[in-house]
């Protein structure tokens, strides 16, 4: 019973650890954009502000990132590997329609 109740909270504790990407997002366009990480609405971010990322785990391969104006449109679309994003700092700045 002591053994089941050690991995339990092994387990548990693996969990509690995992950390969000630390990626934020800075919009340095004139609108107001919202801001996704895969699938995940991270939310708005008004221009000349930063978003950070509260959604998205570390450790994943690829993160797409994507912004849309309020019309719907997408403003920013691409793909970051996570090294790409290490080398950036975790920092992607929208500045004009961008898309990879």
């Amino acid at each position: 019973m002591t053994l089941l109740f050690l991995i339990g909270v092994l387990l548990l504790g693996g969990v509690a650890c995992e950390r969000g990407a630390p990626i934020q997002v800075e919009n340095k366009t004139n609108e107001v954009l919202t801001i996704y990480i895969d699938e995940y609405q991270i939310g708005d971010v008004k221009p000349n502000h930063k978003i950070k990322n509260d959604l998205v785990f570390v450790g994943q391969d690829w993160y797409f990132i994507e912004a849309y104006d309020t019309q719907g449109n997408v403003i920013y679309s691409h793909k970051f590997s996570e090294d790409e994003l290490k080398e950036i700092d975790w920092k992607v700045v929208i500045t004009v329609l961008q898309s990879n």
